[in-house]
């Protein structure tokens, strides 16, 4: 009888310690009070289309963005910053407003000491799916696949940048030059 009871207990408590394990290894640790984080990740992004435009130098030339923020995790000494970003960047030429290249897509942020260390973006075609749930926590996993027709837009931005134009109306930069 007392080595069914044993038995029993050491079975419990393998069970115990088990899904207390399993909960803590898919309980993520959501931070609030870091929101600036978003706004360092916009900027990361837009130096990052900066450096490499062939617009930057044109007249007026301008990266716009809108975003989605889906939460900051920390582990340890790293935050994780998990964003959907809309960026476009436009220029003026001949009293035209151009479109010049652009991008709407998940991103995971990885900040260590404030600073981004390093930016993953999901993959295009059939690894769009499986990609973000590869950078996404599983609670947060859904979100972005839920918000890839998201009505993200940088319209009002733009009109109001660009009001002096004669029209805002957009032309594009492969059939512009």
């Amino acid at each position: 009888m007392k080595k069914k009871q044993i038995i029993i207990f050491i079975i419990s408590f393998i069970l115990i310690v088990g899904v207390v394990a399993i909960i803590s290894i898919n309980n993520t640790n959501w931070v609030e009070g870091e929101e600036y984080l978003y706004t360092k990740a916009i900027n990361y992004v837009v130096n990052d289309v900066e450096k490499v435009s062939d617009y930057k130098d044109k007249q007026d030339y301008q990266v716009f963005t809108d975003y989605l923020m889906y939460g900051i995790e920390k582990q340890d000494t790293k935050r994780y910053v998990y964003m959907w970003i809309l960026y476009e960047e436009y220029y003026v030429q001949d009293n035209k407003l151009i479109l010049g290249s652009g991008a709407s897509m998940p991103y995971k942020f990885t900040f260590e000491n404030e600073n981004v260390i390093k930016c993953v973006t999901a993959e295009d075609g059939s690894r769009f799916e499986p990609s973000i749930r590869e950078m996404f926590p599983d609670d947060i996993e859904n979100l972005p696949l839920e918000d890839s027709l998201s009505p993200l837009s940088l319209t009002p931005q733009i009109e109001s940048y660009y009001s002096y134009l004669p029209s805002t109306e957009i032309h594009y930069a492969d059939n512009e030059e």
